[in-house]
């Protein structure tokens, strides 16, 4: 088993049989026991947090304030961004529809049929008299 294997499956909780699979490698690999701990350590901190000292108000509204403002910040700049690329996605979108239209029109449509002859018209008639009976 290899050490992201190993740090993938303690972090997801150990699924049933891979115990000992882990157990041989945590034996030989240093590194790996030291996640173990520390992977452990952090389960045990989110089961049991009355055992830890919490964090200072202080210290805690300084946190969320940097967060929030990390959240307004990538708000702010995320939502034009997703905007512009909606808008040009929208008009390539239109621009090759309507490529797309044009060509298939002017390549597809049918020939129109071929023109009558003159003499099937028949007679012209008089000039002064081209709109036909009154």
């Amino acid at each position: 088993m290899k050490c992201d294997e190993v740090f993938a499956t303690l972090a997801s909780g150990e699924p049933p049989g891979k115990e000992q699979e882990i157990a041989a490698h945590l034996d030989t690999c240093e590194d790996c026991r030291a996640d173990a701990d520390g992977i452990a350590a952090f389960k045990h901190a989110l089961k049991n947090p009355e055992l830890y000292e919490k964090d200072p108000p202080k210290v805690r509204d300084a946190i969320l304030k940097a967060a929030y403002e990390k959240a307004d910040e990538l708000k702010l700049r995320s939502k034009p961004e997703r905007n512009r690329q909606a808008l040009l996605a929208l008009a390539l979108g239109a621009a090759l529809g309507f490529a797309l239209g044009f060509v298939t029109g002017r390549f597809t449509a049918p020939a129109p049929p071929p023109a009558k002859k003159s003499e099937e018209f028949g007679p012209l008639p008089p000039p002064g008299d081209m709109l036909g009976p009154k």
